[in-house]
């Protein structure tokens, strides 16, 4: 069944943690490039259309782009370990507007409600060895990345199942007040 998921994209983190990503997450099997999960699961494929699109868009255009810092190896436990993005507010943020205004909890609620949300990027789930992995990826943060867009990705996990449906870019950074 596919589905359809908001990220941001990190490309600046891939060469960091790829080789952990292929192993040990799922998503990354399936095709989904190193990111930090915006709302997953967002609507149905069949639900997105042009109206969505155009909202989308709208709230996207409001948001400034921002930069991030991907600072330190942290976890859910052992059984998920992530990058922290700093600062994480501008991803809580859109995660806030996404969810307002299309009436989503993110991971449909699994992990509670949308201020519970935890904004990261997945590096292992469930890792065999998870020191070896935080020893290897400590050493080569932190990665920074500047967000000017946000993507939806549409598809399934299966292997190569994930694809892009659109990008919407942000809008321009706001003007340092001082």
């Amino acid at each position: 069944m596919e589905q359809t998921a908001l990220v941001v994209e990190v490309p600046a983190a891939e060469a960091a943690v790829a080789h952990w990503r292929r192993r040990h997450d799922r998503a990354a099997r399936a095709g989904v490039p190193a990111h930090v999960t915006v709302c997953f699961p967002f609507l149905p494929p069949h639900e997105v259309d042009d109206a969505t699109e155009d909202a989308l868009a709208a709230l996207v255009t409001a948001t400034p782009a921002f930069s991030l810092a991907l600072t330190r190896v942290d976890g859910f436990g052992d059984a998920v370990l992530w990058l922290a993005p700093e600062p994480d507010e501008p991803l809580r943020a859109l995660t806030r507007a996404v969810c307002a205004t299309f009436g989503l909890l993110p991971y449909g609620g699994a992990h509670g409600g949308v201020e519970d949300a935890v904004p990261h990027l997945t590096v292992a789930e469930d890792p065999p060895d998870p020191a070896a992995v935080r020893a290897d990826v400590a050493p080569r943060l932190p990665l920074t990345q500047h967000v000017d867009r946000l993507t939806l990705l549409q598809g399934s996990f299966v292997p190569d199942g994930w694809r892009v449906r659109r990008r919407f870019p942000l809008g321009r950074p706001t003007a340092d007040p001082r």
